[in-house]
Parts: structure tokens; C-alpha cells; sequence
């Protein structure tokens, strides 16, 4: 009896140490990405259909590339304005619904509803979030942790319960891998000088009136 006592103890413990340990390490996180002030991100759509190559600078300029049926396409948004061209031909102005980005800073124009990521990495901490039991890894050069966060759902063997997996920097907590239920994001050069300007001119308006 004595015996199976101290297992029991020593496994509580373990659990309540990985639950504080997740809550920091997803704070951490969530203070990173706050202070970010751009990021790539290659966007995988768990269906397998889709993918993109993202540049954010923050808070809300945004490039995304795609290969469709149609050809390459590529949209720009700055603010509330967006810009859309296939391949090499003109670019047009097109509503901003079609920036197929995730909401990485606060202030984002393209999703306004959406969280942002240091938003929703801090919600987060209330689910239940352990350090998996392999790695670290690398992910784009950056050596990261594997984590995971479970809904406190009421599943006996919790198989059924949603998901996230995340990988971040053992040195800093930056995201570098986040596998949601509908996609995964994978991040690449955190606060890098990136530069994303409206198109020099734009079809049906004056070159001298784009990009003021």
C-alpha cells in the first residue's frame, strides 16, 4: 500500500510539475510572439490540398504565395488595401478575404475576428499542456521543444480530445512548429528585415496613386 502511495505520489507531482512547466513555456511564447515584429511562415493544410509561403511584417503587411491550378498566385495586403496577381501578369486590387493567412500579430486587417498567435497561445494555458518525451529538434536551424495541449474534455482515455502540438525554442520559447486541427504552421526567420510594399501600379489606376 505504502508502495503504490509513493507511485502515485511521485506521479502527481510529475503531472502538476509539467502543468506550471507548460503554462510557462506557453506564456514565454505568447511574450515572444507579442513582441515579434515580422515572421515567414509555410502554411500546410492538414487536407493536404493546400500550401503557402506567408511574410508578415507586423502588425499588417502581408505577403502570401501559392501555387493553384490556375498558376502561381500571389496577393499582397498593406492595411486595409489588397492586391492580387497570377504568375507575372497585372496586379488588381482584391478584398482583403482573399489573404489566406493566419493572424500572427495584433492588429492584423485580414482576419479582424481571428486571435492573434501570442493571443492564442496564452489561452492555451488553460488546457492541459505537457512537454513530450522526445527532442529537442530543429525546425528551419532552431533547436525546439515539442509540446502538447489537450481540452480538459471528460474522455476517460482522452483519445477523442482535440489537439495542438508545438515546437518552441529551447532557448526562447519562440513558436517554430504549431499543428492545429486544420493546418500546420511552420515559422522561419523570426524578426527578420523583411520588406512588403503595395505593387508599383496596378491595373485601372494611375502608377502615381499606388503604393502613396
Amino acid at each position: 500500500m505504502e508502495s503504490r502511495r509513493a507511485q502515485f505520489a511521485v506521479a502527481f507531482a510529475t503531472l502538476a510539475l509539467g502543468t506550471c512547466g507548460g503554462d510557462r513555456a506557453l506564456s514565454g511564447a505568447a511574450d515572444f510572439v507579442r513582441a515579434a515584429r515580422s515572421v515567414r511562415v509555410h502554411v500546410q493544410d492538414q487536407s493536404g490540398e493546400g500550401a503557402r509561403n506567408v511574410e508578415i511584417v507586423c502588425p499588417d503587411r502581408v505577403r502570401v504565395i501559392a501555387d493553384t491550378t490556375s498558376g502561381r498566385l500571389e496577393v499582397v495586403a498593406i492595411g486595409a488595401e489588397a492586391f492580387g496577381r497570377t504568375g507575372d501578369g497585372d496586379w488588381i486590387k482584391v478584398p482583403l478575404s482573399m489573404v489566406n493567412a493566419p493572424a500572427i500579430c495584433a492588429g492584423t486587417t485580414w482576419r479582424p475576428d481571428a486571435q492573434d498567435l501570442a493571443t492564442l497561445l496564452q489561452a492555451m494555458t488553460k488546457h492541459m499542456v505537457s512537454e513530450q518525451p522526445i527532442g529537442p529538434r530543429q525546425v528551419n536551424g532552431v533547436p525546439c521543444q515539442d509540446w502538447e495541449a489537450r481540452d480538459r474534455g471528460p474522455a476517460p482515455d482522452r483519445s477523442g480530445v482535440p489537439r495542438i502540438r508545438m515546437c518552441l525554442g529551447t532557448a526562447d520559447k519562440r513558436p517554430m512548429q504549431l499543428t492545429l486541427p486544420d493546418a500546420t504552421w511552420t515559422f522561419a526567420d523570426w524578426n527578420a528585415d523583411l520588406a512588403i510594399h503595395p505593387p508599383a501600379a496596378v491595373k485601372g489606376e494611375p502608377a502615381a496613386a499606388v503604393g502613396q
